[in-house]
Formats: structure tokens, sequence, C-alpha cells
């Protein structure tokens, strides 16, 4: 008996939240109830697995061993998080401090992103997967039919492939195509309560507005990152936080500031990571628009620069996963932490 994928996280889902009325009136019921309720009491899945696209669905035939990343962002790090270390990833998400050095060491076969988004087939081929996992691909509807007949695929069932995700609608999916659906949900409370801890040592952060932006300097210029509804806003309105003054002015993702607009970034705290270093500080810092700004004016203001590499913070703020956003809060409160008590 197959259970699909949407149905398998939804049964799950009902699980995480201790509710069964909640989800008595799912639109998925299509599965029979045993299925759910070993999804439910167990934690983990049953197979045969049908994992529905939008390109295409193939069939998980038994729990998977071999893990094949083709996702752009975050999927790496979401299959290292549940115990498993992939047989095929993309290098350049490795790169991150966050990802333990031993893990990192055991992943023996890596592929450079490649010219416009294609991945190397043959690589895949080489690693003989059990499973790719494909969440943030954005280029799958393109790779999908040439993924499929190397391995079943994993992406969301409704929506195109995206780096612009729910870090816990992602890891409970991955979790649950990969029989591990009890650890996403460890992973998923660990880094909530994490940051709830956060929020309770620094009562001071409460009734504060915030601002984070990155200077990804020329070329890109200035991104504001709290704008509404974005990650960033989400994790410091978690941590306490009141939105971004002029939050609902930028919206979508990765909206720049244009000098005109700097005033835009008022808020009680105004936090600025500059990913290209000192000259940008300093170019930013000596703009009298932005001096001007009523927290920078105050001392109010938090300038970080690069934390190495492609400066993680940045990443992390854009692309949050549980990993991520352990590290993220771990290396910005303590910052932010003083600058906040002034304001006060």
């Amino acid at each position: 008996m197959r259970t699909t994928l949407r149905v398998l996280v939804s049964a799950m889902l009902c699980v995480m939240l201790g509710t069964v009325t909640a989800c008595s009136t799912s639109p998925h019921r299509e599965a029979s109830s045993d299925s759910i309720t070993a999804a439910s009491t167990e934690g983990g899945t049953s197979y045969p697995l049908t994992l529905k696209t939008p390109y295409g669905t193939t069939v998980l035939k038994s729990k998977p061993t071999r893990v094949a990343i083709a996702g752009e962002v975050g999927d790496t790090e979401n299959v290292l998080s549940l115990g498993i270390v992939p047989v095929l990833a993309p290098k350049f998400q490795l790169q991150w401090p966050w990802i333990d050095a031993d893990a990192r060491a055991k992943i023996t076969q890596t592929y450079e992103g490649g010219a416009d988004g294609e991945l190397p087939l043959e690589k895949f081929v080489t690693a003989r997967p059990d499973v790719i996992i494909a969440v943030t691909d954005t280029k799958l509807k393109q790779h999908f039919d040439k993924l499929s007949q190397v391995a079943p695929v994993v992406a969301f069932p409704d929506k195109p492939a995206t780096t612009q995700f729910d870090w816990r609608d992602s890891l409970r999916l991955i979790g649950a195509a990969l029989g591990r659906g009890t650890e996403a949900a460890k992973q998923i409370t660990a880094t909530n309560d994490k940051i709830d801890g956060v929020k309770k040592r620094h009562p001071e952060f409460a009734g504060k507005s915030i601002t984070f932006a990155i200077d990804y300097g020329p070329g890109y210029g200035l991104t504001f990152y709290t704008g509404k509804g974005s990650p960033g806003e989400a994790l410091f309105h978690r941590l306490g936080f009141d939105p971004s003054d002029h939050a609902d002015r930028f919206t979508g993702e990765r909206p720049q500031v244009s000098d005109e607009q700097l005033a835009l970034l008022d808020s009680d705290i105004v936090v600025v990571n500059y990913n290209t270093g000192e000259t940008a500080k300093k170019k930013l810092e000596s703009n009298k628009l932005f001096a001007n700004v009523p927290a920078v004016k105050q001392g109010h203001y938090v300038g970080l620069l690069p934390q190495g590499g492609t400066s993680p913070l940045a990443w992390s703020m854009a692309r949050p996963t549980a990993a991520n956003l352990q590290w993220s809060i771990g290396y910005l409160v303590p910052k932010i932490a003083t600058v906040t008590k002034k304001a006060s």
C-alpha cells in the first residue's frame, strides 16, 4: 500500500501539534487510516512512498540509505541535521561554519554549480543514490526528467522548487521522505527552544523595533532583510522584537535600499552586515543620509564585518535552516544585546 508524501507530512504535522480534530477535515484524506496511524505513532514512513512534484511523480520503494542533493540551498544542511551523510552534495553548501566538520569530511563526492544552474548528471549517476533531494533546485522543471531516471526525486508536491521556503516545512518534507520524521520534529523543537530561551534571557528586546540590512558592496548595494513577511522579520519577532518601523515598504525577495530611502532604515535598533568588509562600512557610515538616521545618530546601530568566507550571517538570514538559525543567534545576539540595552 503506497503512502503519498503530502499525506504523510500532513499526518506528522497533526502529531507535532498534538491534535487530532484539527486535522480531521484535511483535504488529503485519500490515504488509508492505517497508513496515517503508522506514520503518526512511529514518526516514521511507510514505503513504498509516492513522491509528487509539479513536474512528475516517482516512487520510493524502500527507506533510502544513499541520498544525493540537487537543491541549491538548505537541502544539504537539512539532510545532515537528520543524521544522514549524503553520497553527493554541492561543494558550495559545505563551507558554512554550522556544517559539522566530521560530517563534511565523510562526504566524498561533491560538485561545483554548473553554468546556468545545470547539474552534472554524470555525478549523480556515479553516486548511485536511492533518492535525490531537490526541494530548492530552482531549475527542477528542466532537471526533473533526467534526475528521475537516476533515482526518485523529493520536492514540494504542490509548488515549484524555490530558495524561498519555510525552514520547518522543508525539514519536515525531507524528514518524512527519508524516514526521519521524528528527528525532523526534534530539530525543529530544539531550534525553537533555543530561540525562545534567548528571548527569555533578553527581556530588553521586547517592544523594540529592529532593522537588519546587508550591504553587498558595489554592484548590488544595500538590501533590507527585515521587510514585511521576510525570514529576518520572523526571526527577530520570535526573539521578542517589534517589526522594522518601515517593514511594509520593503517586501519581496531581497528588496534594495536606495540612498533616497536610507531614512527608512530607522527603527529603535539598526543592524547592517557589510559583506565586502571595512571599505563598504566606511562608505556607508560616511554617507550623511545614513549618519542622520536617528538610530545611527543616537548610537543604536551595529555594523558587522564579514564572518569569513561568503558571509555566513547574510546567507543564514536569507535562507534559514535549523542548523544555521542556531548559529546565527549565537553569533548575532551578543552583538545586538549591548546596543539594545542602551536604547532602553
